[in-house]
């Protein structure tokens, strides 16, 4: 049975191709996908319609966008990742192409006071990697957080 990186809420979870529905956002070979519906079985192949992932438009945080988002914007420049924005009103902070996920998906006040809170920890996390940042490359965390898993 095959399966691909599903994000779920704010993980990513091995789903199989049979349990995939339209909507769902998959990781296939570093691609971002967004599944257009169900499997289905041609001449003995499966094939999963889905199209590329259409990114967010690229927003520089200055000014009045970086407002109240200064722990947020520390994050993601220590993680090499962006603010992904979601339709529900929360964010998540991440490199989701690599499948690496830096904070919880929380409401933006709340992402914010969750990295203020924990800011000491992605500096941490910033100088033990610092060689390996410094080259471009994205380094995975270890989640302290609880993931959250949305079900329905």
């Amino acid at each position: 049975m095959l399966s691909v990186p599903c994000l779920h809420y704010d993980q990513w979870i091995d789903t199989p191709l049979e349990d995939l529905k339209k909507g769902d956002l998959v990781r296939v070979s570093a691609k971002l996908l967004d599944v257009l519906g169900p499997v289905y079985v041609k001449d003995g192949t499966q094939y999963l319609p889905a199209t590329p992932h259409d990114q967010q438009p690229i927003r520089l945080m200055v000014g009045e966008y970086a407002r109240n988002r200064q722990h947020i914007c520390m994050v993601m420049d220590m993680c090499l990742a962006d603010l992904h924005e979601f339709p529900d009103g929360t964010a998540l902070i991440g490199n989701l192409a690599a499948g690496s996920i830096f904070s919880p998906r929380l409401s933006e006040p709340d992402l914010e006071t969750f990295c203020k809170k924990h800011i000491s920890r992605y500096r941490a996390f910033a100088d033990d990697h610092e060689h390996i940042l410094d080259t471009g490359e994205v380094v995975p965390i270890t989640p302290w957080w609880e993931p959250m898993l949305i079900t329905g």
